[in-house]
C-alpha cells in the first residue's frame, strides 16, 4: 500500500467517524431487532435489511451527496446463527437487497491478529459474489482490553498485549485491503471501564497509544 494512504488509514485509527470530504459520513446501521450500531444474527433476514433500507434512503433523501456505511458485523456467532452467514443474506434478500444501501461495507474486528486474512477474505468473497467487490471496506471498530477480567483480554500482560495487538492487527487489516481501520476506544470513561483506551481515565497514554505513535511514524517515511 502506498505509505499516505496507509498514514491516512492509521490517522483516522482511535478518533470518532472522521469525516475526511466534504461529503457527508452517515452509518446506516442494522440490527434485527432495532436500528443500532452493530449486526447481530438474532431473527430472520428481512427485518435487518428492511431497516437497512429504510435507513439508508430517508439518509440519502435528506442528502444525496451523503456517503452510506453498512452497521459493522463482529464475527461473533450466536446459536443458530453463523455470524458469517449475516452479510451474504442481507445482499440475497429479495425485497430490499443491501446491496443498493450502503457506500461502503464495514465490519468490526476484536479478533486474534492471525485470524484477519480469513475473516477479511470471507468478508471480500461475499461483497464479490453480489457483483460489489470493489466496494470499500472500513473497520469502524477494532481494538484489545487491557482488562485482565473483560472476555478476550490477555490475563497476564495487560497494557502490553494491548499494545502488541494494534502494532500487528491494524497495518495487517489496511494491508489486507481496510480504506479506513477505527480504534475503539479513545479514552476510558472511568465511569464505565471497558480496557479498550489508548488513553486512561486521567488522559495519560497507555502502550497502545504509543504503538499507534509509531505505526503513525513509520507510514510516513517515504511518504
Amino acid at each position: 500500500m502506498n505509505p499516505l494512504t496507509r498514514r491516512a488509514a492509521f490517522l483516522l485509527v482511535g478518533l470518532i467517524l472522521t469525516v475526511t470530504s466534504a461529503r457527508p459520513v452517515a452509518a446506516a446501521t442494522c440490527r434485527p431487532y432495532g436500528v443500532g450500531f452493530g449486526a447481530n444474527e438474532l431473527q430472520p433476514r428481512t427485518p435487518c435489511a428492511l431497516e437497512l433500507n429504510v435507513t439508508s434512503s430517508t439518509i440519502k433523501r435528506i442528502d444525496p451527496t451523503a456517503t452510506v456505511v453498512l452497521g459493522g458485523q463482529a464475527f461473533q456467532d450466536l446459536p443458530g446463527h453463523l455470524a458469517s452467514e449475516f452479510l451474504t443474506q442481507i445482499l440475497a434478500d429479495a425485497d430490499h437487497p443491501a446491496a443498493a444501501n450502503f457506500d461502503i461495507a464495514a465490519f468490526h474486528y476484536y479478533l486474534p491478529p492471525n485470524a484477519a486474512p480469513q475473516h477479511f477474505a470471507e468478508f471480500k468473497t461475499a461483497l464479490t459474489r453480489f457483483g460489489i467487490g470493489d466496494r470499500p471496506v472500513w473497520i469502524t471498530e477494532a481494538g484489545l482490553p487491557s482488562c485482565p477480567t473483560l472476555m478476550g483480554a490477555d490475563q497476564d500482560r495487560g497494557f502490553e498485549a494491548q499494545a502488541q495487538w494494534l502494532d500487528q492487527t491494524l497495518p495487517s487489516l489496511v494491508d489486507l485491503g481496510a480504506s479506513r481501520v477505527f480504534w475503539f476506544q479513545l479514552d476510558e470513561n472511568p465511569y464505565a471501564p471497558s480496557g479498550f483506551g489508548l488513553l486512561g481515565p486521567d488522559l495519560i497514554t497507555r502502550p497502545a497509544y504509543v504503538a499507534l505513535q509509531g505505526l503513525v511514524a513509520a507510514s510516513q517515511v517515504g511518504a
